[in-house]
């Protein structure tokens, strides 16, 4: 994916200390994508697994968590 200003002007910088608590950087990245959104939905949000088997409405393509 080619960086754009749009794109660069959402990112989330990364927190070198969720390296340091996990000691691995994908499993880092993951708990601070947790601790963005679990900040910007306080009743809670979820996200699908992978593509599911059957349409759902609140399904928006690539947005899964292995996608």
């Amino acid at each position: 994916m080619q960086a754009t200003a749009q794109n660069l002007s959402i990112s989330i910088p990364y927190c070198p200390c969720f390296q340091e608590i996990t000691g691995n950087l994908t499993t880092a990245i993951v708990l601070q994508q947790l601790e963005y959104w679990s900040s910007r939905y306080h009743a809670g949000f979820y996200k699908f697994l992978s593509i599911p088997a059957k349409h759902h409405p609140s399904y928006r393509c690539n947005n899964s968590w292995t996608e």
